[in-house]
């Protein structure tokens, strides 16, 4: 029996005895439009995504008004190490939501609908980049052993599969275990996860473009980190996706 038609069963089976509800109002969407099969028409509608790329070097979502410059009020005065940051928009309101349903282990399948929209609306830009693999920001070992749920690893898993790239999954890890980076100044956030992470491999990333996913994005530290590391073993550039960009 074709994969396909299987899950067609399911879903529709699944859907009879939990009628399927929006993943934030949790209003009923039998009646709704079935692109957005796990938000209401209202709740997608409110949402805010950024209809373009924002600053290049952050991410962050710009006013119609905003003059065309490498780098934006939120960043003009970092120094990254990755090159060129892509997001949906600005963690707020219904995005900033979803991005903390998605974190919830009954968040994989808005995990997937979200990262499925974001390679609708940024395909040219992540296929110009023309990266050779994923990584995704990892989590410590005591957090995983907790049973945390990691949705960067869920999201460059399904990404990799949209852009037909391989995900080394294994490629970053987390050597120390650092405060939550949410609770800090952002003055402490870079010192927080400084020599936090570490590669298993090298030879996987010499010469290679690296596209590195993480949820959010705020200050830049934990992403900047990661890429100091990537970059200090031999790869060539790294970009980062992330759902939301946060400004604060």
């Amino acid at each position: 029996m074709p994969t396909q038609f299987i899950k067609q069963f399911t879903d529709a089976a699944l859907d009879l005895v939990y009628p399927p509800s929006c993943g934030l109002c949790h209003c009923s969407l039998e009646q709704q439009a079935p692109q957005h099969r796990l938000l209401c028409d209202d709740c997608f509608q409110k949402l805010d995504l950024t209809e373009d790329r924002g600053c290049p070097s952050c991410g962050a979502k710009l006013g119609p008004f905003a003059p065309l410059t490498p780098k934006c009020v939120h960043c003009r005065n970092d120094r990254f190490a990755f090159r060129e940051v892509v997001s949906l928009g600005n963690y707020q309101g219904e995005l900033k939501a979803v991005c903390l349903q998605c974190k919830e282990v009954h968040g994989h399948h808005l995990v997937q609908q979200f990262c499925d929209l974001f390679f609708d609306r940024h395909q040219d830009l992540l296929e110009n980049w023309d990266i050779d693999c994923l990584a995704c920001v990892p989590q410590h070992w005591r957090k995983r052993f907790r049973g945390a749920y990691n949705t960067s690893a869920e999201l460059a898993e399904r990404m990799s599969r949209r852009l037909q790239k391989p995900f080394l999954r294994q490629l970053l890890v987390k050597k120390q275990h650092t405060s939550d980076q949410a609770g800090l100044l952002p003055s402490h956030r870079r010192k927080n996860v400084k020599n936090a992470f570490g590669i298993t491999s090298d030879r996987l990333i010499q010469g290679r473009r690296i596209l590195l996913i993480d949820d959010v994005l705020t200050t830049g530290s934990t992403a900047d980190a990661c890429s100091r590391v990537l970059k200090k073993a031999g790869a060539d550039e790294i970009f980062v996706a992330v759902l939301a960009r946060g400004l604060g």
